[in-house]
């Protein structure tokens, strides 16, 4: 075994110590023009995209030289056991991996800690392993491609990226990277016998092999089928999203139209007879939109940043940047680079209890239950909103935005906070009235107001997840006078805009599957504020009607294809079972493991004549 792994190191020592050389020059001469460990998870993907099509790659060329007959014999008939050569071969590979993506990492890290002012926590040594174990897996996803009997096998590559991209704690997700990778190598060793072509004995090695094949199939078909399913919409020109006019009456319609005329179509289903008269009125009324914009907050360590990490104090050349070792703000000159020193939440030394989210223009911070605007004579930060506890921030209209507002409102899981104007900007403000949200936060899209001659509209529209599956949503006007009294002036249903098969695709498409692949969402901790649980949706019976009629047609398709295939009576009554309840990836993985007979070995079967050996 030791013999095989230096072989294999050799084989590929060059090209690793050319990609580390590379990718190293490459890391630095990047890290001087943006501060790396600050990309948000956008730019992160596209990096990640890269060293994973690397690793896949270089997987799928190492084993393409292996598997021609005569070096597979030369391989696999030595005297080692099949799980010595494959740790020798993986754990070469494995160093190759970490010489040309890890080590370049930690030095560039290491060079930029010692080096310079900028901002170098302990979790992103973590993201550069968690980048290794994602080139490994793919590395392991495109060994496993080269060696299978068909091309559809490619799907696996699917896996990392479903098992591996979320947006939580980068030690968390360094923990799932492993499982990721000792599940792939489970399914490379099965592969690693004499006759590669041959489905995994044993259904141990069956079930560790089929389910990943079939959530990449699953992911596979979701995704293509979805961009199929809209460019024909979009040729149809149905498709609520690239027509002119929306579907009236539809979510789409209520989510894109300008605010007055939004307030205008639900005035219209009122029989409040003072509706004529704000109907008139809204033209000239101060419209006041509250976006819902932070459906997150940033987790401590965090894996990428999903939100802005470094301000310029204004009126300096100061950046400052969150660092979540020390749960402070870091300085350095933007010019000279020099140390600036640290900002906690007193200006000094007090730690953050979370990351804020940092918003423009300057340093201004918006935490789960309040607003901090930065007071640059004192240099400290000074709450100008607070909200109780029990509740977070999800939309803000207030002061820190630019241009001002005149008038402040905060939307939370909760209500809609409208604020009392303040003499000073530093001061906190006291609330003026607050709405109790009138259906489900998780389904809020927009809320508008407008200020009018007798009070202010209030407009909530749902609906934000009905393109995938959920119930219609609603448009709710309200009333506030100026006593802060409440009352209701209409309510109106959102049509859904999308065919009801395209947004239950993800349930019928393979109920065990979407039900697994929501799980990671379930177990890991991502600062979700409105999660949407995909999985207890109630259908409607079209969609079972799809499901049902897709499940028989898995199951016939397995019981036609296991026909030519020999196979035990117990395993091909296995396979009808798991098509029929799982679907077409369970099919369409069949038709990757299991192998049929030719229809000259199945004549010479009929025939009773002997087959070769």
């Amino acid at each position: 075994m030791y013999e095989l792994f230096i072989s294999e190191c050799r084989r590929f020592r060059k090209a690793a110590l050319i990609a580390a050389g590379v990718h190293l020059t490459l890391l630095l001469v990047i890290s001087r023009l943006t501060l790396v460990m600050q990309m948000d998870w956008r730019q992160q993907f596209v990096l990640l995209t890269a060293y994973g099509l690397a690793g896949a790659i270089f997987g799928a060329y190492q084993f393409v030289t292996y598997r021609q007959p005569a070096r597979w014999m030369w391989l696999m008939h030595r005297p080692l056991p099949r799980w010595r050569i494959s740790v020798a071969l993986a754990g070469a590979s494995a160093l190759m991996i970490f010489c040309a993506i890890g080590l370049p990492g930690i030095l560039m890290l290491a060079v930029t800690k010692a080096a310079t002012s900028r901002v170098v926590d302990l979790h992103h040594y973590a993201i550069v392993l968690y980048v290794t174990l994602f080139t490994m897996a793919c590395w392991l996803c495109g060994s496993y491609v080269a060696l299978s009997r068909s091309k559809l096998a490619i799907v696996l590559l699917f896996l990392p990226y479903v098992l591996m991209l979320h947006l939580a704690s980068a030690w968390t997700m360094v923990a799932v990277g492993a499982f990721c990778v000792l599940l792939l190598a489970a399914i490379g060793y099965f592969v690693m016998k004499p006759n590669r072509f041959a489905p995994p004995e044993g259904a141990a090695a069956t079930i560790a092999t089929a389910l990943p094949l079939q959530i990449g199939f699953y992911f596979a078909l979701l995704w293509v089928g979805g961009v199929a399913s809209q460019y024909m919409m979009i040729m149809a020109g149905t498709h609520p999203l690239n027509s002119a006019m929306p579907p009236a009456g539809g979510f789409v319609e209520a989510s894109r139209i300008k605010d007055h005329k939004l307030f205008g179509m639900s005035l219209k289903l009122s029989s409040d007879p003072r509706a004529a008269q704000w109907a008139a009125e809204l033209p000239k009324a101060r419209l006041a939109p509250v976006d819902v914009s932070y459906t997150r907050f940033p987790l401590r360590h965090e894996l990428a940043a999903g939100s802005r990490t470094v301000g310029q104090e204004g009126g300096s050349n100061g950046i400052w940047t969150f660092s979540h070792d020390k749960m402070r703000f870091v300085g350095m000159d933007m010019y000279t680079g020099a140390p600036l020193g640290e900002l906690g939440l007193d200006g000094r030394s007090q730690a953050f209890a979370t990351p804020p989210v940092l918003e423009q223009p300057g340093m201004q911070l918006v935490l789960p239950q309040q607003v901090l605007m930065f007071d640059t004579g004192a240099r400290r930060w000074q709450a100008i909103m607070q909200l109780r506890g029990d509740e977070t921030i999800i939309g803000a209209r207030t002061r820190i935005d630019n241009p001002k507002p005149q008038q402040e409102y905060i939307l939370t899981t909760k209500r809609l906070v409208a604020w009392k104007a303040t003499a000073h900007p530093l001061q906190q403000a006291a609330e003026r009235y607050s709405i109790p949200m009138p259906g489900d936060v998780k389904e809020i899209r927009r809320v508008d107001v407008a200020a009018l001659a007798d009070g202010e509209l209030v407009s909530f529209v749902f609906g934000r997840n009905t393109i995938d599956g959920a119930a219609a949503g609603k448009q709710v006007l309200l009333h506030v006078d100026a006593g802060g009294h409440i009352s209701q002036v209409a309510a109106r249903p959102l049509a859904h805009d999308y065919p009801l098969l395209f947004e239950h695709r993800a349930w019928w498409l393979s109920p065990p599957l979407q039900a697994l692949l929501a799980l990671p969402d379930v177990l890991i901790d991502q600062g979700e504020i409105l999660p949407f649980d995909a999985v207890r949706l109630p259908r409607p019976p079209a969609a079972w009607a799809a499901a049902a009629v897709f499940a028989l047609l898995s199951a016939l398709g397995a019981w036609w294809w296991l026909r030519a295939a020999r196979i035990s009576r117990l395993k091909r009554a296995a396979w009808i079972v798991a098509c029929f309840i799982i679907g077409i990836p369970s099919l369409l993985c069949l038709l990757v493991m299991q192998e049929r007979l030719s229809p000259a070995v199945r004549a010479r079967l009929r025939a009773g004549l002997p087959q070769a050996a």
